[in-house]
């Protein structure tokens, strides 16, 4: 097992961990598909950036690393990762995870206004 490590969340990466050139190429590749945004709750991956995804789950799983779902903690095999990041289950938890932002954000823009009171 090597230390290279991956977490997945909302459907896309979440944290990686690189030891090895392959999975810091890999990265690379992914990185420059296009824009990320700070928060994984944001960001929505295109489609390119889903592919470089699953190139980084290759990578990550051929040098004996772990990939994680954050959202239940278990570890997936490369496929159940790639399956995750291009089905409906990421889907579905990137839509709840709007409306979380949502309702967060309403939260503190009411409590903001009634400070200002």
């Amino acid at each position: 097992m090597s230390e290279d490590y991956l977490s997945l969340k909302w459907g896309s990466l979440k944290s990686l961990r690189m030891r090895t050139q392959a999975v810091e190429e890999a990265f690379r590749c992914y990185d420059e598909t296009g824009t990320h945004h700070g928060s994984a709750i944001l960001h929505k991956d295109s489609s390119e950036q889903k592919s470089a995804l699953c190139d980084l789950i290759d990578a990550v799983a051929a040098a004996g690393g772990q990939i994680q779902d954050e959202w239940t903690w278990k570890f997936m095999t490369a496929d159940e990762a790639k399956h995750y990041v291009l089905g409906d289950k990421a889907r579905a938890q990137s839509l709840a995870g709007e409306v979380i932002a949502r309702n967060v954000m309403r939260s503190l823009l009411k409590k903001g206004s009634e400070e200002d009171e």
